[in-house]
């Protein structure tokens, strides 16, 4: 312990006041002054006096008012106050003590014993000063923590408040942390902590403070921005700082930035400022992340409706507003459902519909989606049931489980129990998750899906995939056995490359690890159809086939499908006929040739396609055979006539059929037709009936 540590003695008594000065000198100490009275305290103690030694007797008089008033200066009051006191002063020192003095050296002062308690007191004080300031930065990043950020906010709300000036509050939280953390480990996730922190601190000036608040949230205070292009500027910074890869080890890591801002005002308050930089951070993770936006009085409006939404699902429970629809699942090869999707339904009091996307994560907000959770599977496993009852097409039927409910270790349990309670047979359920289950402890998420397998569930499937950025490690790691391609991938998949090329990896990653499914969702035309096939999907969801409906329409589509399937069971030597038979189909219209080949698709015939006459003559020219061609007669490169007229010439084998397809229905282009070499007529629009009376006929006629 240094010798030069500054002393203050305060003691009314010369002759005492004198030995204390004498000890301290013989004990080395030589930075020390003395008062003889507590009111003279002030006067000679400055902010380095290292500590005072005070007479006890004086606490009678000012001394003990002088001791709570330095424990509440904030120049002074870490300055420790040791008292010198006599055997016969124990109630002095407890009144001492409640004041704020830290110690005592009993009378008469030994100098030995005096130099051991002056050192064990400074040790002390500055055991304590190191033990406050280590809780006030974080032992990771060393940055400030929230202690010291809350500190420093109302520090810099007084001064915009004295000098009408302008501060700004950032929350700024990392996009796709988690992935770094689940990828490359948290030892990684640490050091790419520190690095960002680093980066960050040379974004802001050394007015601003940056605090590390939790696992990947950051706060800041910037002072004097009463332009916000100041903020913007900094701000970009950030964004810019953290978006740039960072190289840990081996690793490339990535990582974006969302910030939100808030503005402080005369009467704001240090809570209000941080919601509302928090509100506005949300608002950026739900428009696409890694960007930034300003807090405006509509996000506070959000609130204020979630708030009221908040009330009014408590009281949808209680007066059954909640309902199911079902969406169809359907195999791209068959064209037949193969599942039902369960989708919870909330009509409000208003009779109007709010989105599933608002009110399910507010459910999961407000703790009742563990209630619901329990409503949907046992409504949707009981309506299974009720489907097959009536003699519908056996499906299972898929539901959605939230994070919260799977995070329950109960949960196979209770799946099991309403199994049994519903009498539906656990091959016809399946079970869908998304990648916000894998918050939860990975222990909890692997037990409880090996346990759901083991109740002899039909299938596991993982939604929404590619929308996350560590599905690939969950598929191995977990027993799943589907997954849906995340429907932003889907809709653009036939003019965008970059999705095509997703889509493709996304299902050859399924393929090979070798899972049971590969779903598309979000399917609404039937040009998508070809390019899913020959990705590797083997069946989707969507409006194509239909959207999600009632109860009601899904069982009359399952039970059409069973009559279908019975049917389709006595034609199978026809299907076996019929695919013997080649056709060729020629019309420049795409959409004619998705509605013939849609028409035909469980004919069993072979078909083939050309888009106009010129490419039906090479193909017919080719080592091709065909039975049967139908042919439009108007197209802008070699139309109908001309087409079929080639074709005659061309033949030195038995005569093929040319049905030609018209929409004109006059004597006059039947001639024509006639004269052409054509042999029969169909009419536009296309209906099933149509072509199977004029294949029937011409089978009859040619293929004896």
């Amino acid at each position: 312990m240094s010798n030069d540590i500054k002393i203050l003695i305060v003691d009314s008594s010369n002759a005492t006041g004198e030995f204390l000065e004498s000890a301290l000198n013989d004990a080395g100490y030589k930075n020390f002054s003395r008062v003889n009275s507590c009111k003279k305290i002030l006067k000679f103690l400055t902010p380095e006096t290292d500590i005072i030694l005070m007479d006890i007797k004086l606490i009678d008089d000012d001394g003990l008012e002088i001791i709570a008033n330095l424990k509440t200066d904030e120049q002074y009051f870490e300055i420790p106050v040791v008292m010198v006191s006599g055997s016969d002063d124990e109630y002095r020192l407890i009144k001492a003590f409640n004041a704020g003095a830290i110690d005592y050296i009993s009378k008469p002062v030994n100098k030995t014993t005096l130099k051991a308690r002056i050192e064990a007191t400074l040790k002390l004080i500055e055991e304590v000063a190191k033990q406050k300031e280590l809780a006030r930065y974080d032992p990771l990043t060393k940055l400030p923590n929230r202690l010291f950020f809350n500190e420093q906010l109302d520090l810099a709300i007084k001064r915009t408040q004295r000098n009408k000036s302008q501060i700004a509050v950032l929350v700024a939280d990392l996009d796709h942390f988690k992935m770094v953390n689940d990828t490359f480990g948290h030892s990684v996730g640490d050091k790419l902590l520190i690095e960002i922190a680093k980066r960050m601190q040379n974004c802001v000036r050394e007015t601003d403070t940056i605090a590390r608040i939790s696992g990947d949230e950051f706060f800041i205070i910037l002072e004097n921005t009463e332009e916000r292009s100041t903020v913007i500027e900094i701000v970009k910074r950030l964004i810019s700082s953290v978006r740039t890869p960072f190289l840990l080890g081996d690793n490339e890591v990535y990582v974006g930035l969302s910030i939100g801002i808030s503005l402080s005002s005369q009467k704001i308050t240090p809570e209000t400022l941080i919601r509302n930089a928090d509100l506005a951070m949300y608002d950026v993770k739900e428009h696409g992340r890694n960007n930034y936006k300003f807090y405006t009085d509509k996000m506070h409006s959000y609130i204020s409706k979630k708030t009221v939404l908040c009330k009014l699902l408590f009281d949808a429970l209680e007066n059954n507003e909640f309902d199911l629809n079902y969406q169809p699942k359907i195999d791209i090869a068959t064209n037949q459902i193969i599942g039902v999707e369960a989708l919870l339904r909330w009509r409000h009091p208003q009779n109007k519909s709010v989105s599933s996307d608002v009110f399910i994560p507010l459910l999961e907000e407000i703790g009742l989606i563990n209630q619901i959770g329990d409503w949907v599977l046992r409504k949707a496993c009981k309506q299974n049931y009720i489907w097959q009852k009536n003699g519908a097409f056996k499906i299972p039927i898929s539901v959605n489980l939230s994070p919260i409910q799977l995070h329950d270790e109960k949960l196979p349990d209770h799946i099991e129990q309403i199994l049994k309670d519903t009498e539906l047979n656990p091959k016809y359920l399946e079970i869908e998750i998304n990648e916000g289950v894998f918050i939860v402890d990975d222990y909890i998420v692997e037990n409880t899906l090996t346990r759901l397998k083991q109740l002899g569930i039909n299938m596991i499937v993982m939604d929404d995939f590619g929308s996350g950025y560590s599905s690939i490690g969950y598929l191995k790691k977990f027993p799943i056995d589907a997954i849906k391609i995340h429907r932003a991938f889907i809709q653009n998949i036939t003019n965008n490359s970059s999705n095509a090329a997703l889509v493709s990896a996304i299902a050859a990653t399924g393929v090979a690890l070798e899972l049971k499914s590969i779903i598309a969702v979000g399917v609404e035309s039937e040009s998508q159809i070809p390019f899913l096939k020959h990705m590797g999907c083997d069946s989707y969801q969507g409006f194509l086939m239909s959207p999600p409906v009632s109860a009601d329409m899904i069982e009359i589509m399952l039970k059409d499908q069973a009559c279908h399937n019975l049917i389709t069971t006595n034609i199978d030597s026809e299907k076996t006929i019929n695919s013997k038979i080649r056709i060729l189909f020629v019309d420049d219209f795409p959409t004619n040739i998705q509605i013939v080949l849609k028409l035909l698709q469980n004919s069993g015939y072979k078909i083939d396609t050309a888009k106009n006459g010129r490419e039906a003559v090479e193909k017919f020219l080719s080592q091709d055979i065909y039975d049967l061609v139908f042919m439009d007669l108007q197209m802008p490169i070699l139309d109908g006539y001309e087409a079929t007229k080639r074709i005659r010439e061309s033949e030195n084998k038995d005569r093929v059929p040319i049905i030609a397809m018209t929409a004109y229905d006059m004597e006059g282009v039947r001639d024509r037709c006639l004269a052409a070499g054509m042999d029969d007529f169909i009419a536009k629009p296309f209906k099933l009936k149509d072509f199977n009376e004029i294949i029937e006929k011409w089978k009859k006629v040619f293929f004896k």
